[in-house]
């Protein structure tokens, strides 16, 4: 019997500049056999505390921030049994090479993902005698006319 490892990889982005550092990128694996829990633990606890739509700390509100704590409380404690790793990848903003060509967004937002799911996660490092599947969801592709 051939047992199949796949992994599930969920990532997400923030290009905004800050003053020190910028173009965040952040990723969390879950091997497919822990994906059914971590989902429905997760969402269980969004039922119970009555949030139904995306949790983004952007959208938090003073009535929310505890519900928001507690979901983060229990993916933390999920974080702690291993059956999620975390990874994020940031820039510094303050050193800039003399004579960069600036990208276009949607070819720095590619490069930038691409650099992050090649190198946060150690791929190429795995010793497999096995083949190992990889499924990934971005947060958003660069693919409307206007981002070209």
């Amino acid at each position: 019997m051939v047992i199949i490892m796949e992994y599930i990889l969920y990532c997400d982005e923030s290009k905004q500049k800050g003053p020190l550092y910028g173009d965040f990128f952040g990723g969390c694996i879950i091997n497919s056999k822990d994906w059914q829990y971590v989902t429905d633990e997760l969402n269980t606890k969004k039922n119970e505390l009555h949030l139904y739509g995306e949790v983004k700390w952007s959208k938090v509100t003073d009535n929310y921030l505890g519900k928001y704590i507690d979901l983060v409380d229990l993916f933390f404690s999920i974080l702690k049994t291993g059956k999620v790793k975390i990874r994020i990848m940031f820039q510094s903003n303050v050193d800039k090479p003399i004579g960069h060509v600036p990208e276009k967004p949607s070819e720095r937002y590619l490069r930038l993902y691409y650099i992050f799911i090649k190198n946060a996660f150690g791929f190429k490092h795995l010793k497999r005698e096995k083949p190992i599947y990889l499924r990934i969801y971005l947060d958003r592709l660069p693919n409307d006319k206007k981002n070209a």
